[in-house]
């Protein structure tokens, strides 16, 4: 990989390639700007990667293609959500570390973090077992079970290989999928939410539901066509 392709992902991740933009003064390095894009891709204190440099470079085309929708909805909802999830668990350690901490702040962060982990949760299941069902190779891009308070380790993160998906149970993966749907959709309902600032002329827009809400039901009507596909293709083997 070179450096036209990784300024190319920062341009796609609307990361400026001069450390004064307006200026276009002090353009960044290649050493810079990978760890701008991981920060953009896992949220603040990410370790980066560990391996040789081109293969890094290459990973983080691929993390930047499924972060902008191009590998698919849902493992680009799982990386957006992981990111909220560790920008706000960074929010609520930094609370958390002053002398007086604004409690009620630290209530809608921790909310913020387990609703946002829950979903990244859900939506990379739902990843993985679209993965199964179309019989394509799947990355490990996220830990697969992640906790609210999880945040990443000191260590460089290994570059995933992919595995071949064809031997596991897709009906089994699909039904891991909607338990942890269910979960994230039990957390996002219950969850702590932010009062809604009203904009003046724009009342009829309010929004009706959150973010993460938006994400899981989403994600459950794309199970439910990932089932069909599953019915589809036992019909056309039978």
């Amino acid at each position: 990989m070179s450096y036209v392709s990784l300024a190319a992902d920062a341009e796609r991740m609307a990361i400026p390639l001069w450390i004064f933009p307006y200026e276009r003064r002090g353009k960044k390095t290649a050493a810079m700007l990978r760890v701008e894009i991981v920060k953009r891709l896992y949220g603040p204190g990410h370790p980066g990667f560990k391996g040789k440099q081109a293969d890094i470079d290459a990973h983080i085309s691929c993390l930047v293609d499924c972060y902008t929708g191009h590998l698919g909805r849902a493992i680009q909802i799982a990386l957006s959500a992981y990111e909220a999830a560790q920008q706000h668990a960074a929010e609520l350690a930094r609370q958390t570390a002053l002398r007086r901490p604004n409690r009620k702040e630290m209530a809608f962060l921790a909310a913020d973090v387990r609703q946002w982990s829950a979903v990244s949760n859900a939506a990379y299941a739902t990843y993985r077992a679209a993965r199964v069902v179309r019989r394509e190779a799947t990355w490990c891009l996220l830990p697969i079970t992640m906790q609210p308070d999880d945040t990443p380790d000191s260590n460089p993160w290994p570059i995933p290989v992919p595995v071949p998906a064809v031997a596991v149970n897709a009906s089994a993966l699909l039904s891991a999928s909607h338990e942890a749907m269910r979960a994230a959709r039990i957390e996002v309902d219950t969850a702590l939410r932010r009062p809604v600032v009203p904009v003046p002329g724009y009342e009829h827009c309010a929004p009706k539901h959150t973010a993460p809400q938006r994400f899981v039901a989403e994600l459950e009507r794309f199970i439910i066509r990932l089932e069909a596909e599953i019915d589809e293709k036992a019909e056309t083997t039978a």
